[in-house]
């Protein structure tokens, strides 16, 4: 720890060109040694748009990680979005099915924005990627459209939560403990939404490819 004394008032202080001065008005200590070592708050001139001011140990392999996991979500919410418009046709016409995944979709994409807010506030540079094409069509023959189209979904939102479990392992080896947070957040959010549809495709598993799909649909639409 360095020991600071107030300076007398007429020699000011303040920071010149982003550099730290050797002395701050009102602090009595301040580790100034550290605080230039690890070059906190030093931008260099005419680099505002190029640097970062805020980013503190966070590492290339989770930021990249994480614009993977950008890109996965908002391909997540596209696929879904897919899903709604195939029950919303009138060759189709489950209603409450349509309204629930674009429910899904509006998650998912918050999801991404989400992802995308915790890129900036570390410092990390968001690097957005091309967006996979779902398909247009989700009926089985064995298994009919709702319950396939439900069971797509689980894979997504469970693949969703082993990639979570990829960025945490990536955070615990870098000892970035509040990576670790958010992540935890997400995925203890994501578990409940995988118990979620893990459920609606057993109800659609029982009630089979028949009338009770109407059923279904009526009482999803009430939810």
């Amino acid at each position: 720890m360095t020991s600071v004394v107030a300076p007398a008032k007429d020699q000011p202080t303040s920071q010149q060109e982003g550099r730290f001065k050797e002395s701050f008005p009102g602090v009595s200590t301040l580790p100034l040694d550290e605080v230039k070592a690890r070059r906190y708050g030093e931008t260099e001139k005419g680099e505002v748009n190029r640097g970062t001011f805020v980013r503190v140990d966070y590492s290339g392999d989770l930021e990249q990680a994480v614009n993977g996991q950008i890109d996965y979500d908002w391909s997540v919410g596209y696929a879904l979005l897919a899903m709604a418009a195939y029950f919303d046709r009138d060759t189709v016409s489950l209603p409450g099915i349509a309204k629930y995944f674009r429910a899904l979709n509006d998650r998912a994409w918050s999801d991404a924005n989400r992802m995308m807010r915790f890129q900036n506030m570390r410092g990390g540079k968001v690097r957005v990627g091309a967006v996979a094409m779902p398909d247009s069509d989700y009926f089985s023959p064995e298994k009919g459209d709702a319950l396939y189209a439900f069971e797509v979904a689980l894979a997504l939102e469970k693949l969703r939560m082993d990639r979570l479990k990829a960025l945490h392992s990536l955070a615990d080896a870098t000892d970035d403990f509040q990576a670790q947070d958010f992540i935890e957040s997400e995925m203890s959010v994501q578990a409940g939404l995988v118990k979620e549809l893990g459920d609606r495709a057993c109800e659609l598993k029982r009630v089979g490819t028949g009338h009770g799909v109407f059923h279904f649909d009526e009482r999803i639409d009430s939810l």
